[in-house]
């Protein structure tokens, strides 16, 4: 796929599918923010390039259908920028950690833009850190374990199951006195457009869009609240190796990304403080953090971490989580774990027995290899081929996945 990025003023270079944006008509992107961020406020041409860059590299990766033989697509975009020079040494990392995280091939053109800004900049509330809040489960408890202290928080609510998780998150805090500073971009690519499912860029482009922000905020950090089994995601079988198994925030991810924004020269850098942590020990420390805020259990049902999102098909709502899919057993191992119990409402448990033997039966997959791999463990041998960990000690991320394990063994599994 060819895709074009450009501002409403800007004249399209041709030969690519074009995507407007500030225009309207059926190649407008769909979006709560303008081109230069001004909503944010004043950015240097590296932030408003890497927003730009991180924007399209989502469209590119939700407009283009996966081939069902070969699952890897060549994608190739145009995007326009206000200084080129500035972000050309980003591209040669940010190519790698796009194919790592995809599995494709990317080509990456950057174009001068010569439009002026529009609109006025608002001045804004200044923050040392960003922190990304999806309205997972992770996110929330890491929104307690850093909200307080001088941070402003990010999300990207693409779909409505998501929104209203970071709006229950949101609520939750208001309910206990805490106002979140908090920044939440709505963007979607144009209308008729094609929809691939999968969103392995989605990481890449949140990341992206927080530089952006940080860029905007004078932030000198950019927190992402992930558990470290989440993010090294051991492949549960030989045939779920690859980009089978989601990269999204694996200690190689987050080391390129950081090549990308010291190859922008922005002052910000990226960090996982939960990279050693299992579900159920980051769970079990937003929780000990927690205990003077109310109804924690409340906050923690209304997350959204279900990587299927499909509880429509089955009769119920795409807001519940299933309960089956990998993602879904992972965070009820981590809850069972440090709470004792888990107080969300999932699918297997709410549906009628027709619908619920027909999600179990859809999820078998899931359920056999995940009951496989807390039987045969995480050999070092599996894990080390499973790919580079950066920084992050070999030893601690083996025994990082056996603790993780522990967690998993304890969900009863139909």
């Amino acid at each position: 796929m060819n895709l074009e990025l450009l501002p409403a003023a800007a004249t399209a270079r041709g030969g690519a599918v074009p995507v407007v944006w500030g225009g309207s008509g059926p190649s407008a992107l769909r979006t709560t923010i303008d081109p230069w961020f001004t909503s944010w406020g004043t950015l240097t041409p590296a932030g408003v390039g890497l927003g730009r860059i991180g924007t399209a590299v989502f469209l590119a990766d939700r407009m283009a259908r996966r081939p069902q033989r070969t699952l890897a697509r060549d994608l190739r975009l145009v995007i326009h920028v206000p200084d080129p020079s500035v972000l050309a040494p980003t591209l040669d990392p940010l190519v790698e950690v796009l194919r790592w995280v995809t599995g494709d091939t990317w080509a990456i053109e950057l174009v001068p833009d010569r439009t002026a800004v529009t609109g006025q900049p608002v001045i804004p509330a200044l923050a040392k850190r960003i922190g990304l809040l999806s309205g997972g489960l992770d996110s929330y408890c890491g929104a307690i374990l850093s909200h307080t202290g001088d941070i402003a928080y990010l999300g990207h609510g693409d779909a409505s199951n998501v929104r209203t998780a970071q709006n229950g998150v949101i609520d939750w805090f208001h309910t206990n006195g805490v106002t979140l500073d908090m920044e939440t971009v709505w963007l979607m690519p144009p209308v008729r457009t094609g929809r691939e499912p999968t969103r392995r860029s989605r990481a890449s482009f949140f990341v992206l869009l927080a530089a952006a922000l940080a860029d905007a905020k004078g932030a000198e950090e950019i927190e992402i609240p992930e558990n470290g089994f989440t993010s090294i995601n051991p492949p549960l079988g030989p045939n779920r190796g690859g980009v089978w198994t989601t990269r999204s925030t694996h200690p190689r991810t987050l080391a390129l990304l950081n090549e990308v924004l010291d190859a922008a020269s922005m002052a910000v850098t990226l960090v996982n403080p939960y990279e050693l942590y299992t579900k159920g020990e980051l769970v079990a420390a937003a929780r000990q953090a927690a205990t003077a805020m109310a109804d924690f259990d409340k906050g923690l049902a209304a997350t959204q971490s279900c990587a299927k999102a499909d509880g429509r098909f089955f009769g119920g709502s795409p807001s519940d989580n299933c309960g089956l899919c990998f993602a879904c057993i992972v965070r009820r191992g981590g809850t069972i774990s440090a709470v004792g119990s888990d107080p969300t409402t999932y699918l297997v448990d709410s549906l009628p027995p027709p619908k619920r033997d027909l999600l179990i039966a859809r999820r078998r997959a899931d359920i056999n290899a995940v009951r496989s791999i807390v039987h045969r463990g995480v050999t070092k041998l599996r894990l080390a081929v499973s790919g580079p960990f950066a920084d992050t000690p070999f030893d601690d991320v083996h025994d990082l996945c056996e603790r993780s394990l522990k967690e998993l063994g304890g969900v009863p599994l139909p």
